[in-house]
């Protein structure tokens, strides 16, 4: 299979947003905003800043159009994808190199500096992550009742216990 690969790509806060969309056309910024705030993940700030020029820049790449909404006497914009945009999120989607690239991990990023620990203080440092990972299981769940589609969860719930199980290992070869 063939998978075409757009030389004007989306970025991944674009492509999530187009994502986000894609899944309720018509929804405002605001909602798409919202969207990233609740997110389990800290990697999406849900900024204003940043989440309301990215879809301004859709809307000029003809990715996005802008639809008037009227409830009551509030006025507000939705937004859908375009036909272009339809094909940049999928290219988005099916670009393999993008969508399986190991990309910033923040565990990842701090592991290799338990080395510069004294014992003692790796493994307080590693049960304070195992603790946060236990914790970050009910987030998970919580989001997930909220979600439209379940499968990025179940990506989060299987990392989170790839980690715990890398946790577990680090403590048992520190207790030997």
């Amino acid at each position: 299979m063939v998978v075409k690969v757009s030389t004007d790509f989306l970025t991944d806060l674009e492509g999530t947003i187009v994502s986000t969309l894609a899944r309720r056309p018509g929804e405002t910024a605001y909602f798409v905003r919202q969207t990233f705030i609740n997110s389990p993940s800290s990697y999406w700030s849900g900024s204003s800043g940043s989440i309301y020029p990215a879809i301004h820049r859709l809307v000029e790449r003809g990715l996005l159009e802008a639809l008037p909404r009227k409830s009551g006497r509030k006025k507000s914009v939705g937004y859908q994808l375009t036909a272009t945009g339809k094909e940049a999120h999928m290219d988005w989607v099916k670009d393999p190199a993008r969508a399986c690239d190991t990309g910033f991990d923040p565990f990842r990023a701090r592991l290799a500096n338990l080395d510069f620990m004294p014992a003692n203080e790796k493994i307080s440092v590693l049960k304070a992550w195992r603790s946060e990972l236990e914790a970050s299981f009910a987030t998970i769940e919580i989001a997930r009742k909220g979600a439209s589609a379940s499968a990025g969860f179940d990506m989060a719930r299987r990392m989170q216990d790839v980690r715990l199980a890398f946790i577990e290992t680090c403590l048992n070869q520190t207790d030997e």
